[in-house]
Order: C-alpha cells, then structure tokens, then sequence
C-alpha cells in the first residue's frame, strides 16, 4: 500500500468528487485547455504559515515580468490569502464551465 497524506487524500476524494460532479462535454473543454499548459509549480507544505502564499505570488509576479503567461490557484482549505496579498479582496471570481 503507498501512503498518501491527510492533504493528498483529500485533495483527491475532492477532485473525484468534481470531476464526477462534471458534464462529460465539459471535462473534454477543461481536458484541452489544460494540454497547452506547459510548466506547473506545487508549493505544498504540510504546516501552516511557512510563506507559501507570498512564495507563490512572488513566484508568478517574477515569472509575469518575464512575460510568461501565469495562472495561481489558491486551493488553501482554512482561507485563500492570494487575495489578500494581490490586493484583491472583494473582487468578483470569474467561473465557468471552461476551468
């Protein structure tokens, strides 16, 4: 048997969950648009208040400035805090069935 962490299980039963809750059509759009992402970064830790947030933004503002095209994703189960720091907090999320 492998052992898997708390978070890693969890993160799986979830992202089980979603891609069960998900309309077919909608998993292939989510599918292709996905294939054109090139690099991805995983800042995990298992304790809180380490820096991962504000490692991650200054991760995609330093990659931004190269002019690379960044996506951050903040999955952060107690409370996104990317908000916070981009100085984004009460803005509208954009959702949709796309990803």
């Amino acid at each position: 048997m492998i052992y898997i962490s708390k978070l890693a299980y969890i993160v799986l039963n979830v992202s089980v969950i979603i891609f069960n809750a998900l309309h077919s059509a909608d998993v292939v759009a989510i599918a292709e648009r996905m294939a054109i992402v090139k690099h991805t970064i995983l800042d995990l830790s298992g304790k809180g208040g380490v820096g991962k947030s504000t490692f991650s933004s200054q991760v995609s503002f330093a990659l931004a400035a190269k002019d690379f095209q960044v996506g951050l994703l903040d999955i952060d189960i107690c409370g996104p805090s990317i908000p916070k720091i981009l100085g984004l907090e009460g803005q509208d999320i954009h959702q949709s069935n796309l990803g």
